[in-house]
């Protein structure tokens, strides 16, 4: 059984490429060329960019009236509450080997706060 990677040549280190028509683009370092030395490239601006940011945060606030003149507060906070991976922007310098690869991750995992206020 042939895996993406074969068919394509996508591996999961420019795994971004995925939201980019094939057709496009063959490969982000075979689109780009390390400049003369002393001169600049002309490369356009943002012509790298990495893939969409996709995160959902929620927030729940109950409040209980304990006396005429105390009240209670919960919350409930969650943060990248789907746990979508949104990965960082891909390696931006040509002359590096990991040039056009995503090596870390925009955002943390699912994270959940809770707290209480008590006003009086």
């Amino acid at each position: 059984m042939l895996s993406r990677c074969d068919i394509d040549g996508r591996t999961p280190s420019n795994a971004f490429l995925l939201l980019i028509p094939a057709h496009h683009v063959a490969k982000v370092s075979d689109n780009f060329a390390t400049p003369p030395a002393y001169t600049f490239g002309d490369a356009g601006r943002n012509s790298v960019y990495g893939p969409p940011l996709r995160t959902l945060d929620l927030a729940i606030v109950r409040s209980f009236r304990l006396t005429e003149s105390a009240s209670f507060q919960f919350h409930g906070e969650a943060f990248n509450a789907l746990n979508m991976v949104n990965l960082g922007t891909p390696n931006r310098y040509v002359n590096e080997p990991q040039f056009g690869t995503i090596t870390i991750p925009m955002t943390p995992g699912r994270e959940i706060q809770l707290s209480a206020r008590l006003s009086f």
